[in-house]
């Protein structure tokens, strides 16, 4: 009896293991997805290496160990797994023959798909600096400068603000800015819920001024409630110039 319940006992661990290595090795919309966008590539900063991978399990294994769990790509080739804690989409990649991206499926990333309001616009009639700049990926990053294509406010001050929009509501645990002019001049971020109320999430006094382009990701509190939009005010009295913003990329859960 005791030998049959050990058997037993062995063979629902073995389903178990089957389970998640069919998960793992072969990805679903439950656990792990390729993104074809990023095969052959791999990122090149913001990573943790793992060498001496056997195997595409053993890579998000050794993500889970470190923390690094955002995307992960794994070489096959050279065994090598790069562990992320940022999108594919935020990371600066570079060609690498035979990499895979997995990115975990828990987690969904939207750039920014509608204008809910604006402060100003630089002319208001100029379509290079128009609000709807911000929409979808970035255009200018990674140049730096006073570029077509963003998000420029017609006055200096530090009253101009933008709200933007994503296609569905989702959970929001964290946002990256494309900030490619005076970087440095976000004061602060509120998010929007589904009855159209605005919340604080993020807030600083420390404005500075940033002479290259950057991608701004500010820590705060995942909100509770599901998120619609997004309204970023700015301060342009540090940099005495336009702080220009080229997109908002936004990481969270349906």
């Amino acid at each position: 009896m005791a030998l049959l319940e050990l058997l037993r006992r062995a063979q629902i661990v073995m389903t178990l293991v089957n389970v998640v290595v069919a998960s793992l090795c072969e990805p679903t919309a439950l656990v792990f997805a390729p993104l074809s966008d990023y095969e052959d590539k791999r990122p090149t900063k913001g990573i943790k290496v793992q060498p001496q991978a056997p195997n595409r399990l053993m890579c998000l294994f050794a993500c889970f160990g470190v923390n690094y769990t955002r995307s992960v790509f794994y070489t096959q080739s050279t065994s090598t797994c790069y562990c992320c804690n940022e999108p594919p989409l935020s990371l600066d990649l570079e060609d690498g023959t035979g990499t895979k991206c997995l990115q975990n499926a828990g987690y969904v990333e939207t750039w920014m798909t509608t204008v809910i309001g604006v402060s100003s616009q630089y002319h208001d009639t100029d379509p290079r600096f128009l609000a709807t700049q911000m929409l979808g990926p970035s255009d200018v990053y990674p140049n730096y400068g006073d570029i077509q294509g963003t998000w420029c406010a017609n006055f200096i001050d530090d009253k101009q603000w933008i709200e933007v929009g994503i296609s569905e509501p989702m959970f929001v645990d964290q946002v990256y800015i494309y900030e490619t002019f005076h970087a440095g001049g976000l004061q602060n971020i509120s998010v929007r819920d589904t009855s159209n109320n605005w919340h604080l999430v993020w807030t600083t006094q420390q404005i500075t001024d940033i002479t290259q382009s950057r991608i701004f990701a500010p820590e705060f509190q995942s909100p509770i409630f599901k998120v619609t939009g997004f309204r970023l005010h700015v301060d342009m009295t540090v940099a005495g110039g336009w702080v220009q913003l080229d997109a908002m990329l936004a990481v969270g859960r349906k």
